[in-house]
């Protein structure tokens, strides 16, 4: 289906105007057939900037009765366009396609879902929520199974459910996270990651794409972790990368080399969490991997068992003040993702982090409150 078919259908009444904003919450309003021909000609305002549409990413929502169901994704134009998510990820594929290169990528996403209302999540005050399962596992067929239907629709609200994309909702709780799944082709289609000569199929192009990786992604931590709960996922205990390091196969490393074959064989980043922006987490990996091809940069030696129990070399950084530092300083982003972004992505971080700074958790009363 394509837009025009769309507003060529006599049954087509309403369409939802949407884009995702810098802390990866889709926003959006619906509008009429009639007020979206409109807005395909001259864009939709939406203070303070322009949205111009992207009619090549037009699908139909499942949840949504039919001529009310039609999705279509925005950017901010004209200069607000260096703010925006979608905007800055375009500018890194048309970069990255000037040496010929050409990503394919796709996600797996972590969450939790539960048997709440918000109403009660709010009157219980988040802690001591229902799972919809009783096991952590996310993996378990059988409740994938019984969930089929949430799995396929967003109906969440509709069937009295929550989910929470957090990192870290309890102390006892899994890690949650975002694992971007990367390989790139040429302007043929061919990939130039596989050579089948060499060790697992690695060709020197993939070893470069890792080097820039291990080099660049660490100044850049803040997009992968990009609130003050996204730190706490590296807690003691968790499936959270230890460090910057790279293995064939190793779920242990922050970036995992998967497939067997020229098709498949790729990289899978597993430092995002799960409240990353996923087109900030693609446009920073993607950049520093065709940096990594383009300036011919080695990785460090693969990790071969637990890279929990060896020293790391590169690492990202641990905290929000330091990944703020490093992003604000990193002359890598500025180039590839922009000035003003760099600069008004670090003053929300940081007037963030300010903010919780000031909160005193229940935790710090209950350990600290009888002392001296």
């Amino acid at each position: 289906m394509t837009l025009d078919d769309y507003l060529a259908d006599p049954g087509s009444r309403f369409a939802t105007v949407a884009m995702t904003d810098t802390n990866s919450l889709l926003r959006g309003q619906m509008v009429s057939v009639g007020s979206l021909r409109g807005i395909v000609r001259a864009g939709m305002g939406m203070a303070p900037a322009q949205l111009a549409l992207d009619p090549a990413s037009v699908r139909r929502m499942p949840w949504s009765k039919p001529g009310h169901d039609l999705l279509v994704l925005s950017n901010f134009s004209g200069a607000s366009a260096e703010l925006c998510p979608r905007s800055i990820l375009s500018r890194v594929l048309a970069r990255a396609a000037e040496p010929g290169f050409v990503p394919k990528y796709g996600m797996e996403l972590d969450c939790t879902l539960f048997d709440e209302t918000p109403e009660s999540d709010l009157a219980k005050g988040y802690p001591n929520l229902k799972p919809a399962t009783p096991h952590v596992g996310h993996d378990l067929i059988l409740y994938q199974a019984v969930q089929t239907e949430w799995y396929e629709r967003a109906l969440a609200l509709r069937q009295g459910k929550t989910v929470t994309f957090m990192p870290r909702r309890s102390e006892t709780a899994d890690s949650q996270s975002i694992h971007l799944h990367m390989s790139l082709k040429d302007k043929a289609g061919a990939p130039v990651f596989w050579d089948a000569a060499q060790k697992n199929g690695v060709s020197e192009t993939f070893r470069h794409f890792l080097g820039g990786l291990q080099a660049y992604v660490g100044d850049m931590t803040l997009l992968f972790q990009p609130t003050v709960n996204s730190y706490r996922r590296f807690a003691p205990g968790t499936f959270a990368p230890p460090a910057l390091t790279w293995g064939y196969e190793n779920r242990t490393t922050c970036f995992r080399l998967v497939g067997h074959d020229a098709g498949a064989l790729r990289v899978e980043n597993r430092l995002p969490g799960a409240d990353t922006n996923p087109y900030l987490t693609t446009a920073a990996t993607l950049a520093a991997g065709v940096a990594g091809i383009l300036g011919r940069i080695e990785p460090d030696p693969e990790v071969i068992g637990s890279s929990y129990a060896q020293e790391p070399s590169r690492d990202f950084a641990r905290s929000m003040p330091e990944a703020n530092a490093r992003l604000r300083g990193s002359a890598f982003a500025r180039d590839w993702l922009g000035d003003r972004f760099v600069d008004g992505f670090t003053a929300t971080r940081e007037a963030q982090h300010d903010a919780f700074r000031r909160k005193v958790p229940d935790v710090e009363l209950q350990r600290f409150f009888d002392l001296g």
